[in-house]
């Protein structure tokens, strides 16, 4: 690499950082690498890598442990300061926060209802979507261990769309959003299709 392709990958870290703040793989730093309309040839001419892909890993690499807590852009530090505001002491029992808490209360038991209408199919008629009160041990085993794989195997990308994907979205990055959402999906998919096909193997 020449000094002129050193500067144009420092000036791209720096661009990276003020799009995504500490971005969470290296395909989001891909995909923003050609949101800014660097193509393939680009990467090679103008930064002396072969793909962008090239490009990406040593940009993804060059967030080390020591630079993280700078890692952050504008959005990101508005939104810390504003959360250490919202829970500092002296400020939390608010009129503003008490309406939260009950909203946020409600919230919780709206998402509990589909639990308690799975109790109820229980008593009324026998079972439910996870249960048959004609099981045998082995049976109900059976399904609680897939219920219990299921979550443990989905929780992660299902925790990743909440927090990574979000973020995009409400900051009006659309495109990561979405580019974001197709990859922890795929990605998703073939841990969960790759964990059962090595338990089916297993088994056999």
């Amino acid at each position: 690499m020449n000094k002129d392709q050193i500067k144009a990958i420092a000036k791209l870290v720096v661009a990276v950082k003020e799009r995504n703040g500490k971005p969470v793989n290296v395909f989001v730093v891909a995909a923003t690498i050609e949101s800014f309309g660097i193509r393939e040839i680009d990467a090679k001419e103008d930064y002396g890598f072969e793909s962008i892909m090239h490009l990406s890993n040593y940009i993804y690499k060059a967030y080390d442990a020591i630079t993280l807590a700078n890692l952050k852009n504008n959005n990101q530090r508005v939104a810390e300061a504003k959360t250490y505001k919202r829970l500092a002491l002296t400020e939390y029992i608010t009129t503003k926060n008490t309406k939260r808490f009950l909203v946020d209360y409600s919230s919780g038991l709206f998402h509990l209802f589909p639990v308690f209408l799975q109790v109820v199919a229980i008593i009324l008629f026998g079972f439910s979507l996870w249960t048959y009160s004609h099981f045998n041990n082995l049976q109900s085993t059976a399904v609680v261990l897939g219920v219990i794989i299921g979550f443990i195997t989905s929780a992660g990308f299902v925790q990743v769309i909440g927090k990574q994907v979000s973020y995009y979205w409400y900051n009006k990055d659309y495109h990561m959003a979405r580019y974001s959402t197709k990859q922890i999906i795929r990605n998703g998919t073939i841990t969960i299709l790759g964990f059962f096909r090595g338990c089916n193997l297993k088994s056999v």
